[in-house]
């Protein structure tokens, strides 16, 4: 029910029902905890409506929004357009122009790869504003964590190996000299 968004009419209904719980309480049985075993409903509900009632009417028995009016973990809303402007960026690619980081169904090792983004290259992007002043500074950054990721960072899921020498390995060629080359 917390994700449903109610119509006027059915906030009018859904109050006029907890105003029939009080009257019964009141007028028929006279007694508030037959009242809630009737209704099904518990008794700090029953007086939690009726505080309501006798405060604000039938507007205060209309259901309220149970959001918390301050969230001290709340991610910072520059920080949340970042994530989708990176999320709409080319994905960076490794050596062999696949996406650089694991795209398995294993939820454990995309949570770690999230987790690798988040400490290691978005703290590349500190200060770093992706729009048209920024787009270049923030395309260096990425040329440079592609760099360090591929052929200098450690992998433990390679026995840590970089992704370059587990490459190497694999295909048991000679490593390139020399500089690479860009891969846009």
């Amino acid at each position: 029910m917390a994700d449903r968004v109610w119509s006027e009419k059915d906030l009018i209904r859904r109050a006029n029902r907890r105003l029939a719980v009080l009257q019964h309480a009141e007028e028929v049985s006279g007694n508030v905890a037959a009242t809630c075993r009737y209704y099904g409903i518990s008794r700090n509900v029953f007086y939690r409506w009726k505080r309501r009632y006798e405060e604000e009417g039938l507007e205060g028995l209309k259901d309220r929004s149970s959001a918390p009016l301050y969230c001290p973990t709340v991610t910072d809303p520059d920080i949340v357009e970042k994530a989708r402007n990176l999320r709409q960026s080319p994905t960076p690619r490794n050596q062999l122009g696949r996406p650089h980081r694991s795209r398995s169904t294993n939820i454990g090792a995309s949570e770690r790869s999230d987790r690798i983004d988040a400490e290691e290259f978005y703290r590349l992007l500190d200060g770093v504003v992706e729009d048209d002043a920024g787009a270049g500074l923030f395309n260096q950054k990425l040329k440079e964590w592609e760099d360090y990721y591929n052929y200098h960072r450690p992998h433990g899921g390679l026995g840590g190996q970089t992704p370059y020498e587990r490459l190497l390995q694999k295909t048991k060629t000679q490593p390139v000299t020399g500089p690479r080359q860009s891969h846009n």
